[in-house]
């Protein structure tokens, strides 16, 4: 799944920094259910999770 900066933005403003790694390119999201990797591709960010197949293409959300 991607989302463009500004949702994803606000998706990160829902999470307590202390949940967040965050690294050039890669946000990590700590979750009890495990980590949730969040890449820059382009303008976009985008996740496997949740995708059946994690070397899926990511799938566009607008």
């Amino acid at each position: 799944m991607c989302l463009t900066a500004q949702s994803f933005g606000m998706l990160l403003s829902l999470v307590s920094m202390n949940n967040l790694t965050v690294e050039d390119g890669r946000v990590v999201v700590h979750l009890p259910d495990g980590d949730v990797h969040w890449l820059a591709v382009g303008a976009e960010w985008c996740t496997g999770a949740g995708e059946y197949a994690l070397d899926a293409e990511p799938k566009r959300v607008i």
